[in-house]
């Protein structure tokens, strides 16, 4: 708010629910007497006082305050909108948001990691096509088949429709998660909107569209995207105000109709990833807690729609496995037991803290340590959402493997706030540029200030998310787009993915009757001694000419190799030759890494170089996939 005055009149700004600047004009005590006043007092006149001015400034709205907890005044200001109006959904909204994000999930060519193939795709066409290569998590039933059975759908459509010969097979599952990715932007506006108003609303929906981190991974079949948007949406449909001190007693009906929704959505989420039942953890016990009162209704609407959700999720597992399973127990045996995970990498246990959130909050974690900063010094119904954020990333954080992208679901939540930072300094600064528009003026600065401080948040996300999905990483989808192409031709191939394991994209693109082998990555289950154990993918990692040499057979094309004078010429020493080795397919695809050891072994046979694809200008965790993928073909 702002204030001014002049020789008759006072005057202030606010901003309105609507995000509309108003300002209210008093008038001075001497032009709030009649004219009887002013003339003076008469024999049977007693003087009045003066009136209280009509239009009283209207209260400030706290930190976290619902918006339409707000009093305005009517004769300057729109009736503040209600509840409902603020909370529904914009479909118009929703679909300029939709075609957004379809946009970057048909313009993305790059690899972000393998589990948004293998995981995912990879499954699903497994499932519907009968091809397809299922990880170990599958083979020991690890992992629930709620999340391929999105994408198993839109390909058994595909394949109704006989398009998946066609390039319907790489745009289906990419329409389907621009529209998760869709529903997450804009529930995390409305969630916001819930929380802080119409103004955070906005500034919220901007966060999300321009952050990095939601640009590179939510367009991606990851099953943490669906999680994501899934545990938006039930926060947003969470009845919050009957946590609030002031709850409205009167419409309970209202409120454990949003509770049962709410619950049905997050439990759609757990059934995903059953790591998502860390948040709901700590958000139904604060619920529960503070409606004591009806704690034994609660406690029944949870048990049952609990009850529901797992039958639902023993189905849907059945109809893959063929037999009654439960994947979320054996990922608990299997991760957090038997300690499996570790396997594919450990981090401290600060990492998640003082690492993964900087990184995937980008310049936006700047306004949103405000934004927590400025809720947790006044009471706001708000903390029991910045709570529950900083309870998942803590919960989190003890388990030893970790991921950025496991930290998706709490992103939303973190860009409210910073939405909500971004909303008071824009009121701030709109309401001094209006009383002061002089150029150059101080108030107009500030203004100034607050919309370059906007366009710096968006050019250090915006660039580096499309940096992250066209150019980082492209040349692996882009090999195996080629090798779908070739296939097409209909001449026999057989194709070597000669890199560590999974880094390619499989026959989730391919979609070809092509037999392919990758080197595999296989964790140490069932073996005592797990911390001698070395899979192929590392044995490949540490000496790579000593693993061809040893591994595949001195044949190559119409080459014979002596594989003795190779390892002298490498100072390398064969301990053992496979008794079997493995002979050379028509096409073998490789990193640039090992280039120099490849053209030395198929110097003078009949393969050469048919295609180079840029990949990448750096890798930060692996030297193995640095270079081009280059791909030799036997002619």
């Amino acid at each position: 708010m702002l204030s001014g005055q002049d020789s008759e009149t006072s005057f202030e700004y606010f901003r309105t629910d609507t995000g509309d600047a108003v300002r209210v004009t008093r008038l001075a005590p001497r032009g709030d007497m009649d004219d009887s006043a002013r003339a003076g007092p008469t024999t049977n006149q007693i003087p009045q006082p003066p009136q209280q001015p009509q239009h009283p400034r209207p209260p400030s709205p706290q930190p976290g305050e619902p918006p339409h907890a707000r009093k305005t005044d009517q004769h300057t200001t729109k009736p503040p909108a209600s509840p409902r109006a603020i909370e529904s959904p914009t479909w118009s909204t929703f679909a300029f948001i939709f075609l957004l994000r379809l946009v970057i999930a048909l313009s993305t060519r790059t690899m972000y990691q393998p589990d948004e193939f293998w995981q995912s795709l990879e499954v699903a066409h497994y499932a519907v096509f009968g091809q397809g290569h299922l990880t170990w998590e599958w083979s020991n039933r690890v992992r629930g088949f709620a999340h391929p059975l999105l994408f198993s759908g839109v390909y058994r459509i595909i394949k109704y429709l006989n398009l998946d010969n066609s390039d319907a097979i790489i745009i289906g599952p990419k329409i389907l998660q621009a529209l998760i990715a869709a529903s997450n932007d804009h529930f995390a506006s409305l969630l916001a909107g819930r929380f802080f108003g119409r103004t955070a609303a906005k500034w919220t929906l901007f966060c999300t569209l321009t952050s990095w981190y939601t640009g590179y991974t939510m367009t991606r079949t990851f099953a943490n995207s669906a999680e994501a948007a899934l545990t938006t949406i039930a926060l947003w449909r969470f009845p919050w105000r009957q946590l609030c001190r002031d709850a409205d007693p009167t419409r309970p009906t209202y409120a454990r109709r949003r509770f049962q929704d709410a619950l049905v959505v997050a439990a759609a989420a757990c059934i995903i990833r059953p790591t998502s039942a860390v948040i709901w953890l700590f958000v139904g016990a604060d619920f529960a807690w503070r409606t004591r009162k009806h704690i034994l209704r609660t406690a029944w609407t949870t048990t049952t729609i609990l009850i529901v959700a797992l039958a639902f999720s023993a189905l849907i597992d059945r109809s893959f496995y063929k037999a009654w399973v439960f994947p979320p127990l054996e990922f608990y045996r299997v991760n957090v037991i038997q300690r499996v995970s570790v396997f594919y990498g450990t981090h401290p246990i600060y990492w998640y803290f003082l690492q993964s959130v900087p990184v995937i909050m980008g310049t936006f974690v700047v306004p949103f340590i405000l934004g927590a900063r400025d809720t947790l010094a006044a009471y706001s119904h708000s903390r029991v959402l910045l709570h529950a954020a900083v309870w998942t990333v803590g919960v989190l954080s003890l388990l030893e493997h970790k991921e950025d992208r496991f930290l998706l679901p709490v992103l939303p939540i973190m860009l409210a706030f910073t939405g909500a930072t971004i909303a008071r300094a824009d009121t701030r600064s709109f309401a001094a540029s209006l009383d002061n528009p002089t150029p150059g003026s101080l108030l107009a600065r500030a203004r100034l200030t607050f919309l370059v401080g906007v366009g710096i948040l968006a050019v250090t996300n915006i660039p580096l998310a499309f940096y992250a999905n066209v150019v980082h990483q492209r040349g692996v989808v882009d090999a195996a787009l080629y090798v779908r192409n070739e296939a097409v031709s209909g001449a026999p191939m057989e194709v070597l993915w000669l890199m560590p394991c999974h880094s390619t994209p499989y026959y989730s693109h391919v979609h070809a009757n092509v037999s392919m082998r990758f080197v595999s990555c296989e964790p140490p289950l069932g073996i005592e001694n797990a911390t001698s154990y070395k899979d192929e993918s590392k044995f490949f990692a540490e000496n790579p000419k000593k693993y061809l040499l040893s591994r595949y057979s001195t044949q190559i094309g119409n080459k014979s190799v002596d594989a003795g004078a190779l390892a002298e010429k490498y100072n390398i020493t064969l301990s053992s030759v496979a008794m079997q080795p493995e002979t050379w397919p028509s096409h073998v695809v490789f990193f640039g890494f090992i280039e120099k050891i490849m053209r030395d072994l198929f110097e003078g046979s009949n393969y050469r170089e048919v295609r180079r694809f840029f990949n990448s200008h750096f890798q930060l965790d692996d030297k193995m996939r640095t270079g081009d993928v280059i791909i030799y073909q036997r002619f």
